[in-house]
């Protein structure tokens, strides 16, 4: 639940952030810093979850390969948020 609820919750989160910064709407620092924060948290927790629990689960060599980049790109998804995060804060 965590897993999905971050991908879907965070893709809806990010479109919506998006489409305002292009219709030229200010967004406040703290909201922005807020979803930066918990994005790197559940992106994390979720790659980690990915590596530990479903790379047990799986049957061939070509699965624990894609869960593992999969993991991967979600803990490096959640070092993007930091980087985010910093670029906020610096502005």
């Amino acid at each position: 639940m965590v897993v999905y609820g971050t991908l879907i919750g965070y893709l809806i989160t990010c479109l919506i952030l998006a489409s305002g910064h292009v219709g030229g709407t200010v967004v406040d620092k703290r909201l922005d810093i807020l979803f930066s924060i918990g994005g790197f948290v559940l992106f994390v927790a979720s790659g980690t979850i990915i590596l530990d629990q479903w790379l047990g689960h799986c049957t061939s060599q070509e699965e624990k390969e894609v869960l593992l980049v999969v993991g991967i790109l979600s803990v490096a998804n959640g070092a993007i948020f930091v980087g985010d995060m910093f670029v906020v804060l610096g502005s």
